[in-house]
């Protein structure tokens, strides 16, 4: 996968996680649901935290993934 800073597409696949983690989507969708149960608008969150302005303009970063994993799990956690 290119990186984004350097003009080139990505080459995002559906079903990317089919081979190596098929319990992927499962796993996300019921996590999401527990989040959400506690913290009914964190759609919209997250919909602010991927597409803000800030996040388009910062190079990526693997620590991203990793905080944005941290910081889903923190509000599991704490709601």
């Amino acid at each position: 996968m290119k990186e984004m800073n350097d003009g080139g597409q990505s080459d995002l696949k559906y079903d990317f996680y089919r081979e190596t983690c098929p319990e992927t989507e499962t796993i996300v969708r019921l996590t999401m649901a527990q989040i959400y149960s506690h913290l009914k608008n964190v759609f919209a969150q997250l919909l602010r935290l991927f597409f803000h302005d800030y996040f388009i303009q910062v190079y990526p970063n693997p620590k991203f993934f990793f905080s944005l994993s941290l910081w889903l799990f923190l509000i599991w956690v704490l709601f």
